[in-house]
This record gives C-alpha cells, structure tokens and sequence, in this order.
C-alpha cells in the first residue's frame, strides 16, 4: 500500500503542480486505483493507474480520468478517457489529455472543453493545447483547433462586468 501511495503522489505532483511563488498543494486519491509499475528498455519508470483515477486536491482541484499513465523519466502523465480537471477558476473536459511537466504544457484531444467558471466564457474544438504561465512564459496561452473550434464569451456591460 506504501508503494501504491507513493506513486499516486508522483502522479499528482506532476499533474497539479501548484501556480508560480513555490505554493504546495496537498491531494488525496478518493478512489482506490490499481496500478502497474514497468521499466522500460532505456531504464524510464512508467507508471499505469486503472481503474477510475480520481484525485481532489487542496485550493479546490479535482482530476477524475479513467486512467492514467506515468512516465517519470520525460515527466508527462497521459490521461485516457472521461478527463476532468477542473480548479477554482477553470474545467476542462476531454476524452484524452497529456500533461508535459518539463514544459508546463497539457495537450488535450477529443471533444476538448474548456470553461471559465467565473466568467462563463467555454471554449470548445477537437485539440487543445494549453500553455501554462511560467517565469518563462509570463503569459498563458490556449490553442484551439480542429474541425470547427468554437468560443462563447460573455457580454460585457459599459462598466465592464460580464
């Protein structure tokens, strides 16, 4: 059960890396998940969760997939099937992402969504690739295509307010 722990927090460390000023962020997987560790010929770990992976997350994050697959040595986690993430200011929903931890990059495919809870705005298409704001990149980026990418913003009044 020890190791099972330790690899799910491997998983989420990765995947709900806290925002930028060093900030920790504790989990809890809320559903018993199986998991297979494997070594691959080059010596990389990856890890396979089966089994509905759902995981919540101090500052209200919530990842749900119906698996998941880790592989330490690239830093990436891929997520197949039923993905939710979703945290106190976005939900995205997919039926495949990626998560590329050295790039701070999530590659999401199929019936790819993305809403922003406080101001309504839902962003929808085949792909997504959402580029997360970094000291690097001071700026976050979201790129959405595919057959006919849609976006609904909110109206806005003369004061601003949506």
């Amino acid at each position: 059960m020890g190791r099972r722990r330790a690899a799910f927090g491997i998983l989420l460390a990765l995947m709900v890396a806290a925002p930028l000023h060093g900030q920790q962020r504790s989990c809890r997987q809320v559903l018993p998940s199986d998991f297979r560790r494997l070594v691959d010929v080059r010596g990389q770990e990856i890890l396979y969760f089966r089994d509905p992976v759902r995981v919540f997350c101090t500052g209200g994050v919530r990842l749900e997939a119906d698996s998941a697959v880790l592989n330490r040595g690239s830093g990436s986690v891929e997520l197949i099937g039923n993905v939710v993430y979703q945290d106190t200011v976005r939900r995205l929903d997919a039926d495949w992402a990626n998560y590329l931890g050295r790039m701070d990059q999530l590659l999401a495919r199929g019936s790819a969504r993305i809403e922003d809870l406080d101001e309504g705005a839902v962003i929808t298409g085949d792909q997504l690739n959402y580029l997360r704001e970094t000291e690097n990149r001071p700026v976050a980026r979201l790129i959405v295509t595919g057959d006919r990418p849609h976006a609904v913003l909110p109206a806005r009044d003369s004061s601003g307010r949506a």
